[in-house]
């Protein structure tokens, strides 16, 4: 009976224990995706003051950015615009290793982290930035970004077609960033656009965007007398 009895007990612990991990997994369940919405968000919130911030700064940076001559950019009148320009930089980069940090603790998705990697592609491209990246940027950020910056500059500053090279940076950030194949195939995956008429709901509407005509409905046939 005592045996019965412990048994019984061992059986009735184990069916506690493994209710509360059950629930304990729900609840981390949860808190992860509320956790993920929530960083997503942001993310999303801090890059729209930088975007903010551009389009404030757009006459004074504009012409600096691209490939800009080195006369230009080292003209004492541009002195201010290139103070200017360093702090979109600067934002714009600190913001992108705390995605770069989420990624890696899989706090935000891949496909997040990849669609970050266009307004990287943007930064390259200015002269001003692959000029200065290595001796005055590169030691305040963290190893991802240095590496992913590293590598971008060296693709940016060789005779590569444009998309040749883009599909080149984004390859080696994947491989970077753990060898992801979201990241790595980005712009294949993006290249195509969906549409409309591969979606089964467009058949209910005409061309002209209007619903179709419901099908007559079709009366019973009387069978013969």
């Amino acid at each position: 009976m005592a045996a019965l009895i412990a048994a019984a007990s061992a059986i009735f612990a184990w069916l506690t224990v493994r209710s509360a991990r059950i629930q304990f997994e729900r609840t981390e369940t949860r808190e992860g995706r509320a956790s993920i919405a929530g960083n997503y968000l942001a993310l999303e919130t801090a890059s729209s003051e930088i975007f903010k911030y551009m389009a404030e700064n757009h006459d004074r940076i504009g012409k600096l950015r691209g490939t800009v001559p080195d006369k230009v950019l080292g003209a004492s009148k541009n002195a201010e615009a290139l103070g200017v320009l360093l702090q979109l930089y600067y934002q714009s980069l600190n913001l992108f290793e705390v995605c770069a940090r989420f990624r890696r603790d899989d706090l935000v998705k891949p496909e997040v982290f990849a669609s970050w990697i266009a307004w990287m592609v943007e930064i390259l491209e200015d002269s001003y930035f692959r000029r200065h990246w290595g001796a005055l940027i590169r030691s305040n950020y963290t190893r991802d970004v240095r590496d992913i910056f590293d590598i971008g500059v060296d693709i940016f500053s060789r005779p590569l077609e444009e998309q040749l090279r883009n599909r080149a940076f984004y390859e080696a950030v994947g491989e970077i960033m753990g060898n992801c194949p979201v990241i790595a195939n980005w712009l294949s995956d993006t290249k195509k656009a969906t549409k409309w008429t591969d979606l089964t709901s467009h058949r209910k509407y005409l061309s002209n965007g209007t619903m179709q005509p419901a099908s007559p409905v079709q009366l019973p046939i009387s069978p013969a007398a």
